[in-house]
């Protein structure tokens, strides 16, 4: 049996500390900057993935967590809703390459989810026989904030 260690690493230290807590020793949580490089780099030593969900992404202009998980060799992958930091991002692919990391950027709700919900919508009308689609229009919503 794998055992995997999880390092939570949240601007928020009471929502860090409680999820490590939920989840058993196993985790932890490292409150860091996610605007210092060589804090990330340094917390970033010995992890295998990444998960940058640290929004908005629209008010980045660096990419400073890709940058230090391509330092550390550490695989990477963010939910980045933002076009502009998604080519930002986009442009690392040959650093992360030369590394032999995966790095993959906007895995969030848009452009990522959203493609497959629609995708799904258009499946169930071809499945029921209506037809196929002329237009398609779905609505979503999410919280900034969820406060537990």
């Amino acid at each position: 049996m794998t055992i995997c260690r999880v390092s939570f690493f949240f601007l928020a230290r009471e929502k860090g500390e409680s999820l490590a807590s939920k989840l058993g020793e196993e985790s932890e949580f490292v409150q860091v900057d996610i605007r210092d490089r060589n804090m990330l780099e340094e917390v970033l030593q010995d992890v295998d993935l990444v998960v940058h969900a640290a929004g908005p992404f629209q008010r980045e202009n660096e990419c400073t967590v890709l940058q230090a998980a391509i330092a550390t060799k550490t695989a990477y992958i963010d939910v980045c809703d933002d076009t502009d930091y998604s080519w930002r991002a986009k442009g690392f692919h040959e650093q992360a390459k030369d590394c032999g990391i995966p790095a993959i950027t906007t895995a969030g709700i848009y452009p990522g989810v959203s493609n497959v919900m629609a995708a799904e919508l258009v499946h169930a009308a071809r499945s029921e026989n209506a037809g196929e689609p002329e237009r398609l229009r779905h609505w979503w919503c999410w919280a900034n904030n969820i406060n537990n």
